[in-house]
Order: structure tokens, then C-alpha cells, then sequence
């Protein structure tokens, strides 16, 4: 929940609070408003929202109104990704070159140089865009502080990573290692599972590292040259919203009555990363979306639209703080509101 702020409300003036439900039209309405204005990907100066990116957020609204007004609107959202496909219909072919230094060559623009499966990404410089965040955080973060040299040179980087993030066994274990494309994890001298959750030393350490991040770039992957060799800041953007993804929502659609070819999109995407067709069910496409878009920001959102997140249907490590997990409220399905809002918004409850 929150507040509604328009042209007629006057400078300094508390608006209303507003429900999800009240909000959602209103969010939608503006949106649509915004897509007529925005150019096509192919007319999109690089690192600019293009109609297709605005279309993609606009059908992550769609995906998830049921949770947000408890009315689903599984046709719109399927419309919506479907006027993506239109313009954009072609995966890139190589999975991990979506994640690497030289990504921005299928960010959806004018400049792309190839398939613009990225259709909206948060654009990396590691000399004009610094930061801490980001893609930075994700790949020199994830790594841990005592990798190897020949490691060092396989990831592009000079130094030894902060020993961050690691993975949750959940991740890896539901990638088959035969997925070369997508199971991109350190498992050398670590532990799948986070008995010892403190434990951040190779070898030996709890939970695998990821590698999905790199700072090399497509024409030389493995930096067998040696050539890349960064300090800190990472090149790779960040994938806000991927075409792979809007084949799975298509998929989703399919699942609950649209006809809308889910089947044939959903299989196109295990295709690219060489795995088997497998049949469109509930438990297969979230593990599908698990599988294609870790470390992308969608699990959250996805488990709770499947309702997953709160209860004890679906157990992962640490959930509720013990290691083999346990139910947690359903209060969790919403964040707390920040305490320096409590006394305008109110609190959501359980909190």
C-alpha cells in the first residue's frame, strides 16, 4: 500500500493511502499512457526503456494482478508478451554470454549486435557506472576470497572476490549438471548444502559459488588469453527483464486457459540450454523459471504468485532459520513498512 500522488494534489499535502488493489489500475492506466510514447527496440538508444521493456513490465503487472487485487488477468498478460514477440522473437543462442562483460550486445536497442533477448538492462560500465552494486556485487561479491590463480584468470579478475552470496542447495539441485548452459557454479572443494552457514573458506566451505556473473567477455569466455583482467567493477548489465522470461509467462498463461502456444515457448527454452521437452505443469515450469533466471530477482515474486513463499508446502534451506527450513506466517507474503512511514501508511499487519 501506499500513496497516490497526481498533478492535483497541492506541494506539501499527505494523499491518501491507497490499498494494492486501489493502486493496480492507476499503475496500469499510467503505463499504458508511457508505452504509446517509447520507441521500438530497434529505434532505442542503448541503455534506454524501450516499447518492448515497458510491454515486459507491463505484463509482470498482468502476471501477478491476482496477488495484487485478487483478479487475475492472465489474457492481458499473455496479450502483452505476445506484442513482444512480435518484434522480439528469437532467443540469444549461448545462454551464459547473456551474463558476461560483453552482454550489452543483446540489450534490446538500435546498437544491439545481436538477438535482443535483454529486453531491459541496467547498464554496467566498469569506468563510467562504478559501484558496489550491481553486477559487481554479483560476480567479484559471489567469489570467494580464496579462489586460485588459474581461477582469477578463468573469471577475469585480478584479486580474490569478497567470499559473498553463495548458492542454497535448492538452486544446483534441481540443474542437472548435463544443463552446461545454465549450471554455472564452483563446486570445487565446497559443500552443497549450508550446515555450517558461517563457513566461507575453499576448501571446504558451505554452499556453491556462483560463476553466472562474469567480467569476460563472450569472444573469449574461459579468458584463456588473459587478457581480462579487472580490479573491481564489472562490465556485464544486469538482465532486469529477459525474452526467455516472457516465453515462460507465456507458458504460465497456457497453464491457466489461455491458448496462447505456452508448450512451444516453454520448450524453446529448455531447447537453447540442450535439454529435453518436458510437459507444461506447475511443478515443471517453476522449476523452469528457477532453472533460467536465478540470480535475475524473480524467485520471490514467483513463489508467492504459486503460493510457496509463506507456509510449509515448499521447505528450502534456512527458511523460518532452521537449516532444513520450516513454515513461516503468511504475513511474510508482504514486507514491513519502514518505520519512518508507519505513521502516515500504518503497518501491515503481523509486523
Amino acid at each position: 500500500k501506499g500513496p497516490w500522488v497526481t498533478e492535483e494534489h497541492s506541494i506539501g499535502t499527505t494523499p491518501e493511502t491507497m490499498t494494492r488493489a486501489e493502486m493496480f489500475p492507476l499503475v496500469v492506466a499510467d503505463l499504458e499512457d508511457a508505452i504509446k510514447g517509447l520507441k521500438p527496440a530497434s529505434q532505442t538508444i542503448y541503455g534506454r526503456v524501450s516499447r518492448e521493456g515497458a510491454l515486459m513490465l507491463l505484463a509482470k503487472l498482468y502476471l501477478n494482478a491476482e496477488v495484487y487485487t485478487g483478479t487475475a488477468m492472465w489474457q492481458q498478460c499473455a496479450t502483452a508478451c505476445q506484442e513482444i514477440v512480435k518484434t522480439i522473437p528469437d532467443l540469444a543462442p549461448t545462454y551464459r554470454y547473456l551474463f558476461c562483460g560483453s552482454n550489452d550486445k543483446y540489450v534490446a536497442s538500435q546498437s544491439a549486435g545481436g538477438p535482443m533477448e535483454i529486453l531491459w538492462g541496467i547498464p554496467q560500465d566498469n569506468s563510467n557506472t562504478q559501484t558496489y552494486g550491481g553486477t559487481t556485487y554479483l560476480g567479484l561479491g559471489a567469489y570467494n576470497e580464496n579462489i586460485d590463480k588459474n581461477l582469477q584468470q578463468r573469471l577475469g579478475i585480478e584479486g580474490t572476490g569478497w567470499g559473498g552470496p553463495r548458492v542454497r542447495p535448492e538452486v544446483p539441485n534441481v540443474i542437472s549438471a548435463r544443463d552446461e548452459e545454465r549450471y554455472l557454479f564452483w563446486t570445487e572443494g565446497l559443500s552443497n548444502d549450508l550446515s555450517n552457514i558461517g563457513d566461507w573458506e575453499m576448501p571446504g566451505g558451505s554452499g556453491y559459488m556462483s560463476m553466472k556473473f562474469t567480467y569476460t567477455n563472450e569472444n573469449d569466455y574461459y579468458n584463456t588469453s588473459g587478457a581480462i583482467k579487472m580490479n573491481t567493477f564489472n562490465n556485464a548489465d544486469f538482465p532486469l527483464f529477459r525474452l526467455a522470461d516472457t516465453f515462460l509467462m507465456l507458458a504460465e498463461c497456457q497453464l491457466h486457459g489461455v491458448s496462447c502456444d505456452g508448450q512451444a515457448y516453454f520448450d524453446k527454452v529448455r531447447d537453447r540450454a540442450g535439454m529435453e521437452s518436458l510437459p507444461l505443469n506447475e511443478q515443471n515450469l517453476l522449476d523452469e523459471r528457477m532453472r533460467e533466471l536465478y540470480w535475475e530477482g524473480h524467485r520471490r515474486s514467483d513463489l508467492i504468485r504459486f503460493g510457496k513463499f509463506t507456509g510449509g508446502s515448499y521447505l528450502w534451506s534456512w527458511k523460518g532459520g532452521i537449516e532444513s527450513g520450516q513454515s513461516i506466517a503468511a504475513t511474510r507474503n508482504l514486507y514491513a513498512i519502514p518505520t519512518q512511514y508507519v505513521n502516515t501508511l500504518g503497518q501491515n499487519e503481523g509486523y
